[in-house]
């Protein structure tokens, strides 16, 4: 679902009512404290909910992730494996970021995330944590995101959906 600024409903309230629904389908709600610290004055939104039941999942490259998808969750079985977006094209320079997301992280397995600017080729922020506003140069109006999965053992870190927003 992509959600625009200025359209009919209010983007903010919008995406707070989306991050309320995707808290109630899982135990995580790492969403819940985005929606405390979501802005007006962001531009565009997107959320995608990681799913094989409800058709959903239709921004994750599978071809550049190493992640293994497993019936409405990403799950990293190495010691570190990723999960990354198809190029978000959003039409106007990209000035900065918010990611969030449905998340598991048992014992001290971490996700993280990194924001490409030119489809992935270079990385312009590296291992910033979730729920953190993320300054971009502004040189792009297309984003990749890329999950970084660290597994603790035994601990599988999981991926069940995630949001962003982005100021132009």
């Amino acid at each position: 679902m992509t959600i625009k600024n200025g359209e009919t409903a209010d983007a903010d309230d919008v995406v707070k009512n989306i991050i309320t629904y995707l808290e109630s389908m899982t135990q995580t709600t790492a969403l819940a404290e985005a929606a405390t610290i979501t802005d007006l004055a962001y531009d565009y939104a997107q959320v995608d909910v990681i799913s094989d039941t409800t058709g959903y999942n239709n921004t994750i490259d599978t071809g550049n992730s190493d992640a293994t998808f497993d019936t409405d969750h990403y799950k990293a079985a190495a010691t570190t494996e990723y999960v990354q977006t198809e190029t978000q094209i959003i039409g106007t320079n990209c000035t900065a970021i918010l990611v969030t997301a449905v998340i598991t992280l048992p014992g001290v397995s971490t996700i993280t995330f990194d924001v490409s600017s030119d489809g992935g080729s270079t990385w312009d922020a590296t291992t910033q944590s979730l729920n953190t506003m993320v300054e971009l140069d502004g040189d792009s109006d297309d984003i990749v995101i890329k999950f970084n999965m660290t597994v603790d053992g035994a601990n599988l870190p999981l991926l069940y959906s995630y949001a962003y927003q982005v100021w132009t």
